[in-house]
This record gives structure tokens, sequence and C-alpha cells, in this order.
């Protein structure tokens, strides 16, 4: 039987702007930051091992989507703020691709904990899998809060 864990994360961005300078998509003008987001994907069978199942064919995929603003008129502003929107836009995609390289290094310790569940009684394995996954889970969330406080969400 295949099992499937899904989860998305949003995740906004912030950044310093003046009103009406973010294109978040085609024609979708605000003054407010645009979003990204990681996906999780978290798969596999339970097969039955003894007097119980263990975890087969565990895949997890991590694919991170960042959505980054857009500035509509950068061109018919001034060269002083379109040099600081460029320095803040590279610190953003810097600070956003932090997000994805940890949501990447999340994988690691969740594989090695599912797949050392071991064999469980077949009726526990998905509660088994997704406290797994929620306590390790949590520790992920934590490390992105502490990430955008110490990097003020990729201005410093």
């Amino acid at each position: 039987m295949r099992h499937i864990l899904a989860l998305v994360v949003t995740t906004l961005l912030s950044l310093p702007s003046q009103a009406q300078i973010f294109q978040c998509s085609l024609g979708v003008y605000t003054d407010k930051p645009c979003e990204g987001s990681k996906k999780f994907s978290i798969t596999y069978d339970a097969k039955p091992a003894g007097q119980g199942c263990r975890l087969e064919n565990l895949v997890i995929t991590i694919r991170g989507e960042i959505l980054m603003p857009e500035w509509a008129e950068k061109s018919s502003a001034p060269s002083a703020d379109q040099a600081y929107w460029d320095e803040s836009y590279r610190g953003l995609k810097l600070h956003e691709d932090g997000h994805i390289q940890h949501g990447k290094e999340f994988a690691i310790p969740l594989n090695e904990r599912l797949l050392g569940l071991g064999v469980v009684p077949c009726a526990e394995l998905d509660a088994r899998a997704n406290q797994t996954h929620k306590t390790l889970y949590s520790c992920l969330q934590a490390r992105d809060v502490e990430y955008d406080r110490r990097t003020s969400h990729g201005l410093r």
C-alpha cells in the first residue's frame, strides 16, 4: 500500500518597499511583498515484516519555489534607488535560497529517522511516520524563524 505525507509551507518575502513597486505576477501589482514556498512530498510503501510492517521505497522530494518581486518602474527610477533595489534583491534572493537549503538539509535526518522506525505494528506505521515528520518539521520551522530573525528576512 502506497502512503503519502504532503506539506506546503508558505514563506512571506519581506523587503522594504515604496508603494506600487511589486509585480508578483503578470499584471498583478501590489505594495506588499510576494510569496515563496517550499513543498515537501514524502511517499513510502508499508511492507509486512515479521509481526508488523516497515517502510520501504521511501522517497522524500523537496521542491522550492521562490516568487521574487519585480519593480515595474525600475528603469525610470533614480539610479540610487535602482542600486538600493538591486542590493536588496540580491540579499533577499540569497536569504530565500537559504530557506530552500534548510529544506534540503531537513530531508537527511527525516530519511534516517523514518527508515529507523524499523518494524512496527502495521496499524501504527502511518501515525509513527507522521509523528516523526511532525517532530523534525518543528525543528525546521524553528531553524527558519531563527534564520529570519538573524538575517532580518534577507536585509542583512
